[in-house]
C-alpha cells in the first residue's frame, strides 16, 4: 500500500530529525569521553609526578618497604580505593604494588620498556581480569638526572564512563520526546503543505464535461500548487474550445444535411405520386425513401444531442417503445 503525500513528509522530517539527534549523541558522547579521558590523563600524569617526587625523597628503589609504603598510601584497599600505583624497576620488574592487583595485567613489552626510559610517557585503558576497566598512566622514574625505573598510576574508568552513561540516558529520553514532536510537528507542516494540493484536487474532481468553463483559480497557494492549478485551468481551456468546437460542428452538419434530405424525401413523395409507375421502380423508390427518413432521424438525433450537451431545454415527450425497437432493429 502507498503511503500517502502527508505521511512521507511527515515520516522524512522525523527520520531527518532523527539522524540529527543520534549525530549529535554520537558527537556529544566522544567529544565528552575525549574531554573526561584527558582531565584523567592530565590527573594521572599530575599524581606520577607526586610519587615520583616521593621516590626521589627516599632516594633509592633498594627500600622495598619504603616503596611499599608510598604505594600504599597512594592505593590503600586496592581497586576498591579506585586509585591504584605500581613501582617498577628499569627492568619492568614490580618492586611495589598495591594487594589484590594482578600487576602482570600491567606489564609492559619491552618496546614500551625502552621508549619510557627514553622518557616518552603514555596512556591506555586497561580491563583486568574481572571485567574493571583502568586509566593507566605509565611514566619513567627519576632519581636526580638518572632513570632508575617506571612507575604506573592507574584510576577506575568508570570516573569517566559514568557521565557519559548519564548522559546518553537523558539524550535518549530527550530524543524519543523529540520524536514523538517530530511526529506532531511533521504532520501538522505536512497538513498546511498537502492542504492547497487536496483543495486542487476537489475542485477537478468537480468539474464536470458540461462545466468546462469553471477554473480551479489557486492564486493564493504557494507558487508549486499554483503553477499546477494555472496548468490544469490551460488543460480545461483547451478542452473546453475542443467541445464546443465539436457541438458547433455537429448542430452545422445537422442543419446542413436535414435541408437536402427533406427536399429528397419531398422530391421521392412526388414521384410516387405518380400512378403510371411500374412496380419494381415504386419499390425501389420506397426503399430509398426509407433509407432517406432513416437519414433524417438521424440528423434529428443528432441535433437533439448537441442540443442537450449545451444546455438548453429538451422538449421531453412520451415514445412508444415498440416502434422505436422495430426501428432499431430494421
Amino acid at each position: 500500500m502507498s503511503l500517502s503525500l502527508r505521511w512521507r513528509l511527515t515520516i522524512g522530517i522525523a527520520a531527518a530529525l532523527i539522524v540529527t539527534l543520534v549525530a549529535i549523541l554520537v558527537t556529544l558522547r566522544l567529544a565528552l569521553g575525549g574531554i573526561l579521558e584527558a582531565d584523567l590523563d592530565d590527573d594521572l600524569s599530575r599524581d606520577a609526578r607526586l610519587v615520583s617526587a616521593r621516590v626521589a625523597i627516599l632516594g633509592s628503589l633498594d627500600d622495598r618497604e619504603g616503596l611499599q609504603e608510598i604505594v600504599d598510601s597512594y592505593s590503600l584497599g586496592g581497586l576498591a580505593s579506585a586509585f591504584v600505583v605500581v613501582v617498577r624497576d628499569d627492568q619492568g620488574t614490580v618492586l611495589a604494588s598495591p594487594p589484590g592487583v594482578d600487576a602482570e595485567a600491567l606489564a609492559l613489552d619491552p618496546a614500551q620498556r625502552e621508549a619510557v626510559r627514553q622518557g616518552d610517557h603514555f596512556s591506555r585503558t586497561v580491563t583486568l581480569g574481572e571485567g574493571d576497566k583502568i586509566r593507566l598512566r605509565t611514566s619513567r622514574l627519576t632519581i636526580g638526572r638518572e632513570t632508575v625505573g617506571i612507575v604506573q598510576v592507574a584510576e577506575d574508568a568508570e570516573f569517566t564512563s559514568r557521565p557519559l552513561d548519564r548522559l546518553q540516558t537523558v539524550l535518549l529520553a530527550e530524543g524519543i520526546g523529540g520524536v514523538i514532536l517530530a511526529l506532531i510537528i511533521g504532520f501538522w507542516l505536512a497538513r498546511g503543505a498537502v492542504k492547497p494540493l487536496q483543495e486542487v484536487i476537489g475542485v477537478a474532481a468537480d468539474i464536470e464535461a458540461s462545466d468546462l468553463g469553471r477554473r480551479i483559480g489557486a492564486r493564493a497557494s504557494p507558487v508549486e500548487v499554483q503553477k499546477l492549478a494555472d496548468t490544469f485551468d490551460a488543460m480545461l481551456a483547451r478542452l473546453d474550445a475542443a467541445f464546443q468546437q465539436q457541438g458547433n460542428f455537429v448542430l452545422d452538419i445537422s442543419h446542413e444535411l436535414r435541408t437536402p434530405l427533406t427536399a429528397l424525401r419531398g422530391n421521392i413523395d412526388v414521384l410516387l405520386m405518380d400512378d403510371r409507375l411500374d412496380s419494381e421502380t415504386r419499390s425501389a423508390l420506397e426503399r430509398v425513401l426509407g433509407e432517406v427518413s432513416r437519414l433524417i432521424r438521424l440528423t434529428s438525433n443528432l441535433l437533439y444531442l448537441a442540443h442537450a450537451e449545451a444546455g438548453r431545454e429538451l422538449d421531453r415527450r412520451p415514445v412508444e417503445l415498440d416502434t422505436l425497437c422495430l426501428e432499431v432493429y430494421r
